[in-house]
C-alpha cells in the first residue's frame, strides 16, 4: 500500500526473498482503486496473468494490507471480492489481513472493517490471521523517531511499532501457521454469445447484451407450388357427327309387290283361276312390305343415335380433347394464376424460409453483429459459458 496519492505499484512484479531460495517468492501488485485508470477488473486480470505467466501457481499467503477501520465500507468489500476470486471461499485460510498504524493500538477494532468484508465471503469458519503494525521508518519524525526506538521491546510491541527485521519475523510466524499453499487452476471456458475462449477471471468484461433472429436479405414474391395443367371447361357429351332423315317404305318390297299386282292383273285376263292366285300374292306381299317399312326418324351419322339421345363422345369443349387428357392450358396450383403471374407468397431470398419465419441469422440486439463473435464494448456484462473442449482433430 502505498502512502502517496497515486499508486505506488504500475504493474505487477514478482521479488525472491533475500534469504535465498527456500523462501516464498513475493508478489507485489497492483491494488484495487488503483489511481492510473486500471478498473478493478483489470487489475486482478493483470496479476492473474502475470501469476500464469511466471508459473506461480500455488499461493502460500495473501497479504491483505489494510488502514485502521472499524466499518465495512464498499472499498473494502471490493478488495475481499478481488481476494476471494483467486479461489472462493477456500483463499480465506491463507489471508494474512495487515493493519497499517492501526493508531487506536486496539488490533480487533482497527481491522474490524476488513474482518467483515471477508466474512461476507468466508463465512464465520474462515481462519485468516490479523496482524497491525506502525513501521518505525523515516516516515515518522525523525526526533519521534528516536524517541520510539528507545522504548523497550515490550512498550514498542505494546504500541505495535516494529522495525523492518521485527516485522519479517511477525510474517515468517504467521506464514508458518498456514498449513497449506492454494493451487490456482486455470480451466478454459467458452462464451455461446461472444465466442471467447480462456479462464472465466481472465475473460473481457463486455459480451453481447441479448441474441436475436434477423434476416440478412429481402423478400422475394414466389409461388409454393408448381405450374399445372388444365382444361378451362368441364368435359361435355356432344355427337361429332350429323343429323340424317332415316326410315320409310322398304324399296325391295315395294317393287316386289308392284311387278306382283300387275301379274296378277294379266292372269286375270287370261285364266281367272290364275289370276285368283296372282292377286293373293299380291295382297301377301302388300302386308308383307307394311311390316317391313320403318318410320321417318332423325338419326346422328356417327352413332344413329336419336336427335334427343345425349352425345355420344365425351370430351372437353376447349380443345376437344377427350377426358382424361392433359390439360390444354396452365397455371401455378397455389393461386390458379397464369405461369406470368407474380408470386403469390413471400420468402425471404437469404434462406428460402416465408415471411412470417423466424430470422435465420443470430445477432446481438444491441450492436447488430453476429451471435457467437467477438463482443468488442457491446456491453458490460457476465458471459454465457460452457465447458471448452478443443477439437483434438484440428
Amino acid at each position: 500500500m502505498s502512502d502517496k496519492s497515486t499508486s505506488a505499484t504500475r504493474s505487477c512484479m514478482s521479488v525472491s526473498d533475500s534469504r535465498g531460495p527456500d523462501y516464498p517468492v513475493w508478489v507485489d501488485t497492483i491494488g484495487y482503486d488503483d489511481s492510473f485508470y486500471l478498473t478493478d477488473s483489470d487489475s486482478f486480470k493483470q496479476l492473474l496473468r502475470f501469476l500464469q505467466d511466471q508459473r506461480l501457481l500455488k499461493v502460500r499467503a495473501i497479504v491483505w494490507t489494510v488502514v485502521s477501520q472499524e466499518r465495512k465500507d464498499a472499498r473494502l468489500r471490493k478488495q475481499a471480492e478481488f481476494i476471494n476470486q483467486f479461489k472462493d471461499v477456500d483463499i480465506w485460510d491463507n489471508v494474512i489481513i495487515l493493519v497499517k498504524q492501526p493508531g487506536s493500538y486496539n488490533l480487533n477494532q482497527a481491522s474490524q472493517g476488513a474482518h467483515e468484508a471477508a466474512k461476507y465471503y468466508a463465512g464465520e469458519m474462515s481462519q485468516h490471521q490479523v496482524l497491525g503494525f506502525t513501521y518505525l521508518d523515516e516516515k515518522i519524525p525523525e526526533a519521534t523517531l528516536e524517541k520510539l526506538r528507545s522504548l523497550s521491546p515490550p512498550e514498542r510491541a505494546d504500541r505495535l511499532l516494529v522495525t523492518d527485521e521485527e516485522l519479517v519475523e511477525h510474517l515468517d510466524r504467521a506464514l508458518g501457521n498456514i498449513d497449506h499453499p492454494v493451487q490456482i487452476i486455470f480451466e478454459d471456458r467458452q462464451c455461446t454469445a461472444c465466442g471467447v475462449i480462456g479462464d472465466e477471471r481472465l475473460l473481457p468484461d463486455f459480451c453481447h447484451l441479448e441474441q436475436g433472429f434477423v434476416h440478412k436479405r429481402q423478400l422475394k414474391n414466389f409461388h409454393p407450388e408448381p405450374i399445372e395443367s388444365f382444361h378451362p371447361l368441364a368435359v361435355d357429351a356432344s355427337h361429332p357427327g350429323v343429323l340424317r332423315l332415316t326410315g320409310g317404305p322398304n324399296g325391295t318390297c315395294e317393287s316386289v309387290r308392284n311387278v306382283l299386282g300387275g301379274a296378277a292383273l294379266l292372269s286375270s285376263l287370261v285364266d281367272p283361276l290364275t289370276g285368283g292366285l296372282a292377286a293373293v300374292a299380291t295382297g301377301s306381299a302388300h302386308l308383307l312390305c307394311n311390316s317391313l317399312n320403318k318410320p321417318y326418324a332423325e338419326l346422328y351419322s356417327c352413332c344413329s343415335g336419336e336427335s334427343f339421345r345425349p352425345g355420344c363422345k365425351v370430351q372437353h369443349p376447349c380443345c376437344k380433347r377427350e377426358e382424361g387428357t392433359r390439360g390444354c392450358t396452365y397455371r401455378y396450383a397455389c393461386c390458379l394464376g397464369a405461369p406470368q403471374a407474380a408470386g403469390c407468397t413471400r420468402r425471404y431470398d437469404c434462406c428460402g424460409r416465408e415471411e412470417s419465419a423466424t430470422g435465420c441469422e443470430s445477432i446481438c440486439k444491441k450492436c447488430g453483429f453476429a451471435w457467437g463473435t467477438n463482443a468488442a464494448n457491446c456491453y458490460r456484462t457476465n458471459h454465457q459459458l460452457i465447458r471448452y473442449t478443443p477439437d483434438r482433430g484440428n
